[in-house]
């Protein structure tokens, strides 16, 4: 009797520790605070650096200006020269003797300043196609950080629905455990009356136990799934997160829409593959990568052409205040001039580069190709995925009325005494299992429904 006795109130302290302190999270929620986790911030630095490259890439089209100025003070004590004078030693005959001569030591300041321009006229166009291949590396740089939103997404819908998952499994143990309590009591009851055994309520008692360690056992699964969904959201670990009721799951699963899928009818295996070869980012940013790789071709090959620039100096000198900075029409030098180099034989440099991009492009080419095929295969996964767990959820929905009516007869045989606790005892499992299959099977159909939008880029535009 005194294990009967604590039942109550451990049930009903594992009950109302689902919701003290709790706090409630939606699913869009998630899905926002997934899009700004760690992977898709690094991605979007990613994409910065990308945006970067391209005004790096653009510079080498403005003329380059660059301003200098300097003061120097030099200072030199006395200088000791040699050299050789001439001897007259008789008329006609010259000789030669050294002899040291001192210079005293001076101190002189020097100023100057210089504006220089230098703008690149011709290089075999590479600059533009630097400039086009910086853009379009920006370009798969943005479809790579949009993928990698959409995965992250997805992994935080998939933790939301687990989260759901476990506190809806939660809720099916502790219906059962209070069921066990009730079982209990009757068992007793009829013993009291004469009408069953005491292993009746014997067995009554393990079920209640077995129920509670059930619902214990579960709780710690939801704080393992709160963690999880925290970590993924950045959120605080400690914060016990309780995932809302999306409102989607009491509807009847249905073929004629797939989560943000346009389709009624069904759409086909082959509209999903078109359509997600047109959304999805990830081939985007693969062509965009085959993209640049063919312009590194022509930024190797214009290593085959002269380079042509032109460049212009305004520059100032002198050693004296008076006129350097007292007259600014004297001390002034300013030139200007065109310059071209061509490297005839580069030791067969520009030739293996040419090579090696060759070998990039044709890399990306299969990237792409093979991605293509992988969406494909992806594409027709999760439709099939999708339709099974369709059809599997409908299944499990009709299973939980069967074996509801099985244990409410197994009851009704139980309380006029033709029945046992065994028999009530099978019952009640069965209806937890077919419980809690209903509930994993819809709760699967959500997870499919995500999992095929992303796979066709569902959202993108």
């Amino acid at each position: 009797m005194m294990q009967h006795a604590l039942a109550v109130p451990v049930v009903a302290m594992l009950t109302g520790a689902t919701a003290l302190g709790s706090t409630p999270i939606r699913l869009d929620e998630v899905r926002a605070l997934s899009r700004e986790n760690a992977s898709v911030l690094l991605a979007e630095l990613k994409q910065r650096q990308a945006a970067a490259a391209v005004e790096l890439a653009r510079a080498s089209v403005y003329p380059q200006i660059a301003f200098s100025a300097g003061f120097v003070y030099t200072t030199t004590s006395t200088q000791r020269y040699y050299t050789a004078l001439p001897i007259a030693n008789a008329p006609g005959n010259m000789s030669y003797a050294e002899q040291a001569i001192d210079i005293p030591g001076t101190a002189r300041p020097s100023f100057d300043a210089a504006i220089s321009v230098n703008q690149l006229v011709y290089d075999g166009g590479r600059w533009w196609h630097q400039i086009a291949a910086a853009g379009a590396q920006e370009d798969a740089a943005r479809g790579q950080q949009r993928e990698e939103q959409m995965t992250a997404e997805l992994e935080g819908v998939r933790r939301f629905y687990e989260l759901f998952r476990a506190q809806r499994g939660l809720e099916v143990l502790e219906a059962t455990a209070q069921r066990s309590l009730e079982q209990v009591d009757r068992a007793e009851s009829l013993f009291t009356a004469g009408r069953v055994g005491r292993d009746e309520v014997l067995a009554a008692q393990v079920n209640l136990a077995n129920d509670r360690i059930a619902v214990i056992q579960q709780k710690s699964r939801l704080v393992a799934m709160r963690a999880q969904l925290a970590a993924w959201i950045m959120r605080p670990l400690d914060e016990e997160l309780r995932a809302v009721d999306p409102g989607t799951l009491g509807a009847e699963p249905s073929p004629s829409s797939y989560g943000d899928l346009p389709g009624s009818p069904p759409p086909t295996l082959e509209s999903l593959c078109e359509l997600a070869k047109q959304q999805r980012p990830l081939l985007r940013a693969l062509s965009n990568l085959k993209r640049a790789a063919e312009l590194e071709v022509d930024i190797a090959g214009a290593g085959y052409w002269p380079r042509i620039s032109v460049s212009g100096a305004l520059s100032r000198n002198g050693s004296t205040i008076d006129p350097y900075f007292t007259d600014p029409t004297k001390q002034n030098v300013l030139s200007a001039g065109v310059s071209m180099r061509w490297d005839l034989f580069s030791g067969f440099a520009t030739r293996a580069q040419v090579a090696q991009a060759l070998a990039n492009v044709r890399s990306a080419q299969i990237n792409l190709e093979q991605a293509e095929r992988e969406l494909r295969a992806d594409v027709q996964r999760t439709l099939a995925a999708l339709e099974a767990q369709i059809e599997a959820a409908r299944i499990a929905a009709g299973n939980v009325q069967t074996a509801r009516a099985g244990l409410e007869l197994a009851e009704e045989r139980f309380r006029t005494g033709t029945g046992s606790t065994l028999a009530v005892r099978d019952a009640q499992l069965k209806v937890v299992q077919t419980e809690l299959v209903a509930l994993e099977s819809r709760i699967d159909v959500e997870i499919a429904h995500a999992a095929l939008a992303r796979a066709v880029g569902a959202g993108e535009t």
